[in-house]
Formats: structure tokens, C-alpha cells, sequence
């Protein structure tokens, strides 16, 4: 029978939203190395394919700010915050609503990205002396 065959379906959502995970932890980590400004019109266009995905938007917001555009980015929280209460009847979640407190408590200035640390690699292993088994 067709019911017993698995979903292939199921896959495939599965794959696509490892991908989309994927996705938002490249940009957060590009948001971490002050990259914000070159993540914004990126972020715009996934934003407007994704109307709902509130962790994407969550980055959007914080690369406008973080380039100096806290102004436009309290502008976003804003439509997305309408989105979601007139396609779902839902409020934003803690994320976005943590992040919003954050814009408004900012004096306007680009908030510093936490500065990347420097990998260190672990050191070499050190070169043992040779022995023939001789002694």
C-alpha cells in the first residue's frame, strides 16, 4: 500500500529547514564579525520571502542597528509585529520582544558587536626522540 511508503515529504521539510538554520547561523556569525552592513539588503530580501520567521527578522533588526539605522530598524520591528498579529493573532516572541526593549533603551548609536576572538591553535606535538631498541 502507498500509506506504508514513507513521506517524502518529510524529507524534504526536514532538509529545508536545516538549510534555513544554517542560513541564520551564517549571517549571525557574519553579525558577530561587524558585518552588519553588508547583511542588510540580504537580510531584506529573505525577510520579504519569509514574512513569519521571527529569528530572521531578529537579525535584520540587529544588522540595521548595528549599521547605524536604529531608526529603520524600530520601523521593522513594527511591520513585523504587525504581521504576525494580523495573519497569526499572535505577539512577537521573547527574542524579537528582548531586542525591541533593546532598540529602545539604545541612545541611537550602532551597538558594538561583540568583538571575535582569535583562534589559537593547539599546539604541535612535540617530535619524539627516535629509539631503534637497541639499548
Amino acid at each position: 500500500m502507498l500509506a506504508d511508503l514513507p513521506d517524502p515529504s518529510g524529507s524534504a521539510v526536514r532538509l529545508e529547514a536545516q538549510r534555513s538554520e544554517a542560513l541564520r547561523r551564517r549571517i549571525a556569525a557574519d553579525l558577530e564579525l561587524g558585518r552588519a552592513a553588508e547583511l542588510t539588503a540580504e537580510l531584506a530580501g529573505l525577510c520579504a520571502d519569509r514574512p513569519l520567521d521571527e529569528p530572521l527578522h531578529v537579525l535584520w533588526i540587529r544588522a540595521l542597528h548595528e549599521s547605524g539605522r536604529t531608526a529603520e530598524a524600530l520601523s521593522r520591528y513594527d511591520a513585523v509585529r504587525r504581521a504576525l498579529a494580523d495573519r497569526l493573532g499572535a505577539d512577537p516572541g521573547a527574542q524579537l520582544t528582548s531586542l525591541y526593549r533593546e532598540l529602545l533603551s539604545s541612545d541611537g548609536s550602532p551597538a558594538t558587536p561583540a568583538p571575535a576572538q582569535a583562534v589559537t591553535p593547539p599546539p604541535s606535538p612535540q617530535p619524539r626522540p627516535a629509539t631503534c631498541g637497541l639499548g
